[in-house]
């Protein structure tokens, strides 16, 4: 009988994609964050204080040098990269201005040397096409950015990831 059950959620964890739903905001230096966490078109909201918690975590420990924050960049998109197996949705609206018109156009399109590349190694995990927009804003200061993205996952296929990637590394 308790075989049955091992084999019931192993397969579970196998067969079964996660979703996880990320709404971010960001506009007049406030940013508001919004996690789900679903199985199959079902979310659930993670509560707010959790999100806080993990804000206020961030913000105390800084990057103290260009170096620091290279390797933090690196090890969030190492995960990233063995977490996220399906992008179901992203959409990416973008809007940035300066008072000069020149530098306004200037930065928008230096804003796609960092956009272009990120959207270019995930082609391949998307399911549909992301909505990416970039938008001068010549009447003066602002910087606003609308992000939201559903990606999903097999749980039991990142376990077996980790494995093989831990098998690998004992090899060597």
């Amino acid at each position: 009988m308790l075989s049955l059950f091992l084999l019931f959620f192993s397969l579970l964890f196998f067969l079964l994609k996660f979703a996880v739903k990320v709404e971010a905001e960001y506009e007049n230096l406030q940013l508001e964050l919004a996690l789900y966490v679903g199985l199959g078109t079902k979310f659930l909201q993670v509560p707010p204080f959790l999100l806080r918690k993990l804000e206020q975590k961030i913000r105390s420990s800084p990057a103290k040098s260009l170096s620091q924050l290279r390797r933090r960049f690196r090890f969030f998109t190492s995960v990233l990269d063995r977490l996220i197996m399906e992008i179901s949705s992203l959409n990416l609206h973008i809007s940035f201005g300066v008072l000069d018109p020149f530098w306004t156009a200037l930065a928008n399109a230096g804003l796609w040397t960092f956009v272009g590349p990120f959207v270019a190694g995930l082609e391949s995990r998307f399911s549909e096409a992301p909505v990416i927009k970039t938008e001068p804003h010549f009447g003066g200061y602002q910087l606003r950015i609308a992000f939201r993205c559903i990606f999903r996952f097999r749980l039991g296929q990142i376990i077996l990831n980790e494995l093989v990637g831990i098998a690998n590394t004992l090899s060597t």
